[in-house]
């Protein structure tokens, strides 16, 4: 169904999470990572911006079935860089 697919996601700022910590993002800050919303999901492309309220993930290709609740992990070559619970 079309309505399932999104083009992005909000994490709310206290529940983001960074595995590195020196690679953490400020408001106004934005960068590209890959992807995945669910567990052995292929990873996907998406720009990572980070404001004051929280963090938009916005993805290069929209996904299916986003949920709330569910967690986004982000990773740079293989590794994880952080994750945070969707809102």
């Amino acid at each position: 169904h079309p309505g399932l697919w999104r083009r992005g996601l909000f994490v709310r700022a206290k529940d983001v999470h960074w595995v590195r910590p020196d690679l953490t993002l400020k408001a106004g800050d934005e960068t590209s990572y890959q992807i995945r919303i669910r567990y052995r999901q292929p990873l996907s492309g998406a720009k990572l911006i980070m404001e004051e309220e929280g963090l938009y993930v916005i993805f290069d290709d929209k996904l299916s079935a986003v949920t709330p609740g569910q967690f986004v992990a982000w990773y740079r070559d293989g590794e994880l860089i952080g994750s945070g619970t969707i809102s």
